[in-house]
């Protein structure tokens, strides 16, 4: 069990090393990517974006133009159950006068 032991911890130092390690080289010696792709190019075709996009605008009142010949049918359509009411009611006023 002792082995076992010293095993895992002699493992765990050399880890703690081989990162130590790694960090070190990354932090000071290893090339930074912001500064390998810099250059003094600074146009980079970010004057598209500066256009203004074209709108197109939509009129209101096509939004109520259908608002409208619905108002229009629902009156139709009242008027029509109106008049086959009236109707059944003589209908019925007849059948009752025989």
């Amino acid at each position: 069990m002792k082995k076992l032991g010293k095993f895992l911890a002699s493992m765990a130092i050399i880890g703690g090393i081989a990162a130590g390690a790694y960090t070190v080289y990354k932090k000071f010696f290893a090339v930074k990517e912001d500064e390998e792709d810099f250059d003094d190019d600074f146009n980079d075709g970010f004057d598209e974006d500066l256009e203004e996009p074209k709108r197109e605008y939509v009129s209101l009142n096509s939004v109520q133009e259908p608002a409208q010949e619905a108002h229009e049918v629902s009156a139709e359509a009242i008027a029509e159950k109106e008049a086959a009411m009236a109707e059944a009611e003589t209908a019925k006023a007849k059948e009752e006068a025989e």
